[in-house]
Protein backbone atom coordinates (compact mmCIF):
# COMPACT_ATOMS: atom_id res chain seq x y z
CA UNK A 1 0.00 0.00 0.00
CA UNK A 2 1.34 3.41 -0.92
CA UNK A 3 2.11 6.03 1.80
CA UNK A 4 -0.11 9.06 1.51
CA UNK A 5 2.26 12.00 1.46
CA UNK A 6 3.07 14.48 3.85
CA UNK A 7 2.08 17.55 0.82
CA UNK A 8 0.62 16.91 -2.48
CA UNK A 9 0.19 20.24 -4.84
CA UNK A 10 -1.57 19.54 -7.74
CA UNK A 11 -1.47 21.88 -10.34
CA UNK A 12 -0.97 25.28 -8.92
CA UNK A 13 -1.25 28.28 -10.49
CA UNK A 14 -0.41 31.89 -8.79
CA UNK A 15 -0.63 35.07 -11.23
CA UNK A 16 -0.09 38.44 -9.57
CA UNK A 17 -0.81 42.14 -11.15
CA UNK A 18 1.54 43.67 -13.12
CA UNK A 19 4.94 44.32 -11.50
CA UNK A 20 4.49 48.06 -13.49
CA UNK A 21 1.46 49.31 -12.02
CA UNK A 22 2.09 53.09 -13.45
CA UNK A 23 2.67 51.70 -17.23
CA UNK A 24 -0.63 51.03 -19.42
CA UNK A 25 1.30 48.00 -20.87
CA UNK A 26 1.63 45.87 -17.58
CA UNK A 27 1.03 42.55 -17.78
CA UNK A 28 0.20 39.89 -15.46
CA UNK A 29 2.70 37.54 -13.75
CA UNK A 30 2.90 33.51 -13.50
CA UNK A 31 4.66 33.17 -10.77
CA UNK A 32 4.02 29.64 -10.56
CA UNK A 33 2.29 27.14 -13.68
CA UNK A 34 1.13 24.86 -13.32
CA UNK A 35 3.39 22.89 -10.77
CA UNK A 36 2.67 18.98 -9.18
CA UNK A 37 4.53 17.80 -6.80
CA UNK A 38 4.83 15.55 -3.41
CA UNK A 39 6.71 15.81 -0.45
CA UNK A 40 6.88 12.30 1.95
CA UNK A 41 7.27 12.30 5.92
CA UNK A 42 10.38 12.82 6.73
CA UNK A 43 11.61 13.50 3.62
CA UNK A 44 13.92 16.82 2.46
CA UNK A 45 13.20 18.05 -0.88
CA UNK A 46 15.32 20.54 -2.81
CA UNK A 47 13.77 23.16 -4.69
CA UNK A 48 16.65 25.25 -6.99
CA UNK A 49 15.99 27.67 -10.16
CA UNK A 50 16.93 31.02 -10.76
CA UNK A 51 16.16 33.90 -9.22
CA UNK A 52 12.32 35.04 -9.75
CA UNK A 53 11.45 31.35 -11.08
CA UNK A 54 8.83 30.74 -8.68
CA UNK A 55 10.56 29.27 -5.56
CA UNK A 56 9.19 31.22 -2.76
CA UNK A 57 6.04 31.60 -4.16
CA UNK A 58 5.54 27.87 -4.26
CA UNK A 59 6.70 27.70 -0.55
CA UNK A 60 3.80 30.10 0.48
CA UNK A 61 1.48 28.28 -1.54
CA UNK A 62 2.02 25.22 0.00
CA UNK A 63 2.40 26.65 3.53
CA UNK A 64 -1.18 28.52 2.74
CA UNK A 65 0.67 31.73 3.25
CA UNK A 66 -1.31 32.64 -0.42
CA UNK A 67 -4.06 31.75 -2.00
CA UNK A 68 -3.57 30.00 -5.18
CA UNK A 69 -5.77 31.15 -8.06
CA UNK A 70 -6.25 27.56 -9.22
CA UNK A 71 -4.37 23.74 -8.55
CA UNK A 72 -4.79 22.30 -4.95
CA UNK A 73 -2.94 21.31 -1.60
CA UNK A 74 -3.63 18.24 0.23
CA UNK A 75 -1.77 18.31 4.08
CA UNK A 76 -1.40 14.63 5.48
CA UNK A 77 -4.16 13.84 2.61
CA UNK A 78 -6.77 16.24 3.54
CA UNK A 79 -7.33 19.84 1.53
CA UNK A 80 -4.89 22.22 3.05
CA UNK A 81 -7.98 24.65 4.42
CA UNK A 82 -8.33 28.24 3.16
CA UNK A 83 -6.02 30.95 3.67
CA UNK A 84 -6.73 33.31 6.91
CA UNK A 85 -9.72 30.43 8.07
CA UNK A 86 -10.19 29.09 11.63
CA UNK A 87 -9.27 25.30 10.91
CA UNK A 88 -5.71 26.70 8.78
CA UNK A 89 -4.70 29.11 11.65
CA UNK A 90 -5.33 25.29 13.74
CA UNK A 91 -3.10 24.07 11.40
CA UNK A 92 0.20 26.40 11.55
CA UNK A 93 1.11 25.13 14.46
CA UNK A 94 2.29 21.49 11.80
CA UNK A 95 3.38 23.27 9.51
CA UNK A 96 6.33 26.17 10.07
CA UNK A 97 8.37 28.43 7.68
CA UNK A 98 12.04 29.52 7.94
CA UNK A 99 12.51 32.61 6.01
CA UNK A 100 15.82 33.79 4.61
CA UNK A 101 17.15 36.87 7.12
CA UNK A 102 17.07 36.13 10.12
CA UNK A 103 16.97 39.47 11.51
CA UNK A 104 14.03 40.68 9.93
CA UNK A 105 12.17 37.58 10.74
CA UNK A 106 13.02 38.16 14.41
CA UNK A 107 11.62 40.93 16.83
CA UNK A 108 14.57 43.34 17.37
CA UNK A 109 13.16 44.54 20.90
CA UNK A 110 12.12 40.77 22.19
CA UNK A 111 15.03 38.52 23.55
CA UNK A 112 15.01 35.13 21.87
CA UNK A 113 14.00 32.91 24.69
CA UNK A 114 10.51 34.92 24.40
CA UNK A 115 10.51 34.75 20.79
CA UNK A 116 10.50 30.92 20.89
CA UNK A 117 7.44 30.84 23.58
CA UNK A 118 5.44 32.75 21.14
CA UNK A 119 4.39 30.12 19.17
CA UNK A 120 3.53 27.51 22.66
CA UNK A 121 1.66 30.39 23.95
CA UNK A 122 -0.55 30.63 20.70
CA UNK A 123 -1.03 26.95 20.27
CA UNK A 124 -1.53 26.83 23.93
CA UNK A 125 1.25 24.03 24.82
CA UNK A 126 0.93 23.74 28.15
CA UNK A 127 1.58 25.43 32.17
CA UNK A 128 4.05 28.03 31.81
CA UNK A 129 6.29 25.66 33.53
CA UNK A 130 5.89 23.61 30.66
CA UNK A 131 6.52 26.12 28.28
CA UNK A 132 9.84 27.14 30.23
CA UNK A 133 11.32 23.67 29.72
CA UNK A 134 9.81 23.00 26.27
CA UNK A 135 12.86 27.12 25.54
CA UNK A 136 14.91 25.70 27.24
CA UNK A 137 14.79 22.27 24.86
CA UNK A 138 15.08 23.90 22.22
CA UNK A 139 17.73 26.53 22.86
CA UNK A 140 19.74 23.55 23.58
CA UNK A 141 18.82 21.38 20.12
CA UNK A 142 20.03 24.11 18.18
CA UNK A 143 22.92 24.88 19.86
CA UNK A 144 22.05 27.96 21.96
CA UNK A 145 22.86 28.59 25.29
CA UNK A 146 20.09 29.84 28.27
CA UNK A 147 22.19 32.74 28.20
CA UNK A 148 22.07 33.61 24.76
CA UNK A 149 18.27 33.23 24.74
CA UNK A 150 17.97 36.31 27.58
CA UNK A 151 19.97 38.43 24.44
CA UNK A 152 18.18 40.63 21.71
CA UNK A 153 18.38 39.51 18.35
CA UNK A 154 20.84 42.04 17.11
CA UNK A 155 23.40 40.68 19.83
CA UNK A 156 23.76 37.29 18.26
CA UNK A 157 25.89 36.47 15.27
CA UNK A 158 23.97 35.82 12.09
CA UNK A 159 24.10 32.01 12.39
CA UNK A 160 22.94 32.15 15.94
CA UNK A 161 19.75 34.29 14.86
CA UNK A 162 19.28 31.52 12.02
CA UNK A 163 19.68 28.98 14.79
CA UNK A 164 17.29 30.99 16.89
CA UNK A 165 14.69 31.21 14.15
CA UNK A 166 14.77 27.09 13.54
CA UNK A 167 14.24 27.00 17.02
CA UNK A 168 11.06 29.16 17.09
CA UNK A 169 9.50 27.20 14.04
CA UNK A 170 10.26 23.37 15.76
CA UNK A 171 8.68 25.20 18.92
CA UNK A 172 5.34 23.05 18.15
CA UNK A 173 6.52 20.29 16.93
CA UNK A 174 5.80 20.78 13.65
CA UNK A 175 5.59 17.81 10.49
CA UNK A 176 6.86 20.43 7.81
CA UNK A 177 8.77 23.26 7.47
CA UNK A 178 9.62 25.07 4.36
CA UNK A 179 12.70 26.98 4.84
CA UNK A 180 13.41 29.86 1.67
CA UNK A 181 17.06 30.46 1.40
CA UNK A 182 18.04 30.04 5.16
CA UNK A 183 21.61 29.91 4.30
CA UNK A 184 21.92 32.59 1.84
CA UNK A 185 22.78 35.68 4.47
CA UNK A 186 25.36 33.42 5.80
CA UNK A 187 29.36 32.55 5.17
CA UNK A 188 30.69 29.16 4.30
CA UNK A 189 31.94 28.18 7.50
CA UNK A 190 28.62 28.68 9.23
CA UNK A 191 26.33 27.85 6.27
CA UNK A 192 27.95 24.74 6.94
CA UNK A 193 26.71 24.05 10.64
CA UNK A 194 23.42 25.27 10.19
CA UNK A 195 22.65 22.78 7.35
CA UNK A 196 24.64 19.62 9.60
CA UNK A 197 21.94 21.48 11.95
CA UNK A 198 19.10 21.04 9.62
CA UNK A 199 19.96 17.11 9.07
CA UNK A 200 20.76 16.42 12.63
CA UNK A 201 17.00 18.05 13.99
CA UNK A 202 15.74 16.16 10.92
CA UNK A 203 17.11 12.92 12.30
CA UNK A 204 16.10 13.45 15.28
CA UNK A 205 12.26 14.80 14.97
CA UNK A 206 11.60 13.28 11.50
CA UNK A 207 10.22 16.47 10.15
CA UNK A 208 9.61 16.78 6.79
CA UNK A 209 11.53 19.73 5.00
CA UNK A 210 10.76 22.37 1.64
CA UNK A 211 14.36 23.33 1.23
CA UNK A 212 14.44 26.67 -1.40
CA UNK A 213 17.93 27.62 -2.22
CA UNK A 214 19.56 28.48 -5.17
CA UNK A 215 22.85 26.91 -4.05
CA UNK A 216 23.33 23.24 -5.14
CA UNK A 217 25.82 22.18 -2.89
CA UNK A 218 23.41 23.53 -0.06
CA UNK A 219 20.63 21.04 -1.61
CA UNK A 220 23.14 18.23 -2.08
CA UNK A 221 24.32 18.00 1.56
CA UNK A 222 20.88 18.21 3.04
CA UNK A 223 18.33 16.89 0.36
CA UNK A 224 16.71 13.44 -0.55
CA UNK A 225 15.13 15.07 -3.79
CA UNK A 226 15.74 17.86 -5.95
CA UNK A 227 13.26 19.32 -7.71
CA UNK A 228 14.66 22.28 -10.42
CA UNK A 229 12.05 25.57 -11.37
CA UNK A 230 12.25 27.12 -14.31
CA UNK A 231 9.87 29.94 -15.22
CA UNK A 232 7.31 29.25 -12.86
CA UNK A 233 7.23 25.32 -13.71
CA UNK A 234 9.13 22.04 -12.66
CA UNK A 235 11.33 20.73 -15.28
CA UNK A 236 12.98 18.08 -13.29
CA UNK A 237 12.92 15.95 -10.28
CA UNK A 238 14.47 12.97 -8.71
CA UNK A 239 16.61 11.50 -6.53
CA UNK A 240 19.19 14.09 -5.32
CA UNK A 241 22.66 12.32 -6.85
CA UNK A 242 20.85 11.13 -9.98
CA UNK A 243 19.61 14.90 -10.81
CA UNK A 244 22.88 16.69 -9.76
CA UNK A 245 25.08 13.75 -11.07
CA UNK A 246 23.25 12.57 -14.17
CA UNK A 247 20.99 15.82 -14.86
CA UNK A 248 18.87 14.96 -18.36
CA UNK A 249 16.84 18.34 -19.09
CA UNK A 250 19.36 21.08 -20.66
CA UNK A 251 18.48 23.70 -18.11
CA UNK A 252 19.31 21.31 -15.38
CA UNK A 253 22.91 20.73 -17.25
CA UNK A 254 23.56 24.46 -18.09
CA UNK A 255 22.58 25.15 -13.74
CA UNK A 256 25.20 22.60 -13.13
CA UNK A 257 27.29 23.51 -15.14
CA UNK A 258 28.15 27.06 -13.69
CA UNK A 259 28.72 26.06 -10.11
CA UNK A 260 32.56 26.53 -9.70
CA UNK A 261 35.38 23.75 -9.19
CA UNK A 262 37.50 24.21 -6.53
CA UNK A 263 39.96 26.01 -9.26
CA UNK A 264 37.54 28.74 -10.71
CA UNK A 265 34.89 28.92 -13.22
CA UNK A 266 33.88 25.18 -14.99
CA UNK A 267 35.53 25.52 -18.46
CA UNK A 268 33.10 23.27 -19.89
CA UNK A 269 30.21 25.34 -18.68
CA UNK A 270 27.29 25.52 -20.57
CA UNK A 271 26.32 29.38 -21.82
CA UNK A 272 22.88 30.04 -22.42
CA UNK A 273 21.36 32.22 -25.05
CA UNK A 274 19.54 35.37 -24.44
CA UNK A 275 18.43 36.29 -21.17
CA UNK A 276 15.67 34.67 -19.26
CA UNK A 277 12.34 35.50 -20.64
CA UNK A 278 10.11 37.84 -19.46
CA UNK A 279 7.17 35.73 -17.19
CA UNK A 280 4.68 38.23 -18.63
CA UNK A 281 5.60 37.52 -22.62
CA UNK A 282 5.05 33.83 -22.30
CA UNK A 283 6.09 32.04 -25.59
CA UNK A 284 4.36 28.59 -26.80
CA UNK A 285 5.42 24.95 -26.16
CA UNK A 286 8.32 24.47 -23.58
CA UNK A 287 9.36 27.70 -21.37
CA UNK A 288 12.63 26.80 -22.07
CA UNK A 289 13.11 26.47 -25.92
CA UNK A 290 14.10 30.31 -26.52
CA UNK A 291 17.55 29.49 -24.92
CA UNK A 292 17.97 25.58 -25.35
CA UNK A 293 20.82 25.00 -28.15
CA UNK A 294 18.98 21.42 -28.71
CA UNK A 295 15.30 22.75 -29.34
CA UNK A 296 13.56 21.31 -32.26
CA UNK A 297 10.39 22.19 -33.49
CA UNK A 298 7.81 20.69 -31.60
CA UNK A 299 9.77 22.28 -28.31
CA UNK A 300 8.24 25.61 -29.79
CA UNK A 301 4.75 24.18 -30.11
CA UNK A 302 3.86 22.10 -26.78
CA UNK A 303 4.46 21.93 -23.38
CA UNK A 304 6.39 18.64 -22.57
CA UNK A 305 5.12 16.15 -19.84
CA UNK A 306 7.35 14.67 -17.34
CA UNK A 307 8.82 10.78 -18.61
CA UNK A 308 11.30 8.53 -16.35
CA UNK A 309 14.58 9.60 -17.33
CA UNK A 310 16.96 7.28 -15.67
CA UNK A 311 14.54 5.78 -13.40
CA UNK A 312 11.15 6.02 -12.23
CA UNK A 313 11.97 8.00 -9.88
CA UNK A 314 13.53 10.53 -12.36
CA UNK A 315 11.36 12.86 -14.17
CA UNK A 316 12.29 15.23 -17.03
CA UNK A 317 9.67 17.76 -18.97
CA UNK A 318 11.68 17.62 -22.28
CA UNK A 319 10.48 16.60 -25.78
CA UNK A 320 14.31 15.57 -26.69
CA UNK A 321 14.32 12.22 -23.77
CA UNK A 322 13.05 9.67 -25.95
CA UNK A 323 15.50 10.34 -28.37
CA UNK A 324 18.15 9.62 -26.21
CA UNK A 325 18.08 12.51 -23.65
CA UNK A 326 19.88 15.74 -24.11
CA UNK A 327 22.69 15.25 -21.69
CA UNK A 328 25.97 16.87 -23.20
CA UNK A 329 25.96 15.35 -26.89
CA UNK A 330 22.95 18.03 -27.40
CA UNK A 331 23.25 20.45 -24.85
CA UNK A 332 26.32 22.53 -26.26
CA UNK A 333 27.95 25.84 -25.50
CA UNK A 334 26.71 29.14 -27.10
CA UNK A 335 27.30 32.62 -27.95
Amino acid sequence: MTAVPLVEARDLVKTYGSRRPLTSKGQPVRAVNGVTLKLQRGETLGLVGESGCGKSTLGRLILGLEAADSGSVDFDGSPLAPPGSAEWRRSRARMQMVFQDPLSALDRLLPIAAQIREPLVIHRFGSQAQMDERVGDLLNAVGLTAAQGKRLPGELSGGQRQRAVLARALATSPDLLVCDEPTSALDMLVQAQVLDLFAEIQSVSGVAILFISHDLRALRQVSDRVAVMYLGGIVEEGPTRQVLEAPRHPYTQALISSVPGVHGLNPNRILLRGEPPSPTQRQPGCAFHPRCAGAVHACGQTVPAFRPASSPSHRVACHLLPTGGTPAAIARTVA
